[in-house]
């Protein structure tokens, strides 16, 4: 899209479920070691609410239609994905979109997801 968002769809006709990605081009690889993480870090922050939904609501709505919801960053890309049935999938782009569009990115959500975040760093660092 001329907005730099590449927005991918696929359909499995069996089980009748649909996955709406919306892939953004920011993954680690655009990072500078001043800006290290921070797709990661925004990843984590999508989740934690909108101005149009709470985490509560956001985790309940897409629960409520037997979908999931989730999000990885790679070195290329970060992507915020839903699954859900097929009648289900304008209700899933409107909730990416809010996620997307509407993240609240309350002070207190961001310090909790630090610790988080550096919890995870801790982790790959063992391996």
């Amino acid at each position: 899209m001329s907005n730099g968002l590449t927005i991918a769809t696929e359909h499995n006709p069996y089980a009748a479920t649909s996955t709406v990605g919306v892939y953004v081009d920011a993954g680690s690889r655009a990072e500078t070691d001043k800006t290290n993480g921070t797709a990661h870090f925004l990843e984590h922050l999508a989740f934690k609410g909108t101005n149009k939904r709470t985490q509560g609501q956001l985790e309940l709505e897409i629960e409520n239609m037997g979908g999931h919801l989730n999000a990885y960053t790679s070195r290329e890309n970060t992507v915020y994905y839903a699954k859900s049935f097929n009648a289900d999938v304008p209700k899933a782009v409107d909730i990416l979109a809010d996620i997307l569009q509407n993240s609240k990115l309350e002070t207190s959500a961001i310090e909790r997801e630090r610790d988080v975040i550096l919890r995870e760093a801790e982790e790959v660092e063992k391996i």
